[in-house]
């Protein structure tokens, strides 16, 4: 997965959702367990409309949710290459949102490119639980 560029139609054949809620447009593997994820949004984005008005902010959870997206993209090959179960956020510890992600990055063209990282590394003290069916992954 090394220097791999996955596009955004790859990510929706990878992840589960509508297009309407793929939070991702292309991810950047630079290792096995380092991703970063890119998502390009404008002002028309239906969020902006009522989330801080004249300020437009693009809310923690659809940031999250993005986190979220792209860990399952770092994961799905390791913990269910045959695509049996779902993956679901079991905790989120110390999340803090330094600054906003909005209007003050947007360029002149409408478009802010909103940039995530993400590592995985694995929790040895809290190793991922079996519900049972062994198909669902808590990440």
């Amino acid at each position: 997965m090394s220097g791999e560029i996955i596009g955004v139609s790859a990510l929706r054949d990878i992840l589960p959702c509508r297009p309407s809620m793929l939070l991702l447009d292309r991810v950047f593997a630079e290792s096995e367990n380092k991703l970063i994820g890119l998502k390009s949004i404008s002002m028309n984005e239906p969020c902006f409309m009522g989330h801080f008005p004249g300020h437009p902010i693009l809310p923690g959870v659809l940031q999250v949710e993005a986190i979220a997206q792209l860990a399952e993209v770092g994961l799905w090959k390791r913990l269910d290459p045959e695509r049996k179960g779902d993956f679901y956020i079991k905790e989120l510890h110390k999340i803090k949102f330094r600054r906003p992600n909005g209007q003050c990055g947007i360029q002149s063209h409408g478009q802010e490119q909103f940039r995530r990282r993400m590592q995985c590394e694995r929790n040895r003290r809290n190793p991922p639980e079996d519900h049972g069916g062994g198909t669902d992954h808590a990440v």
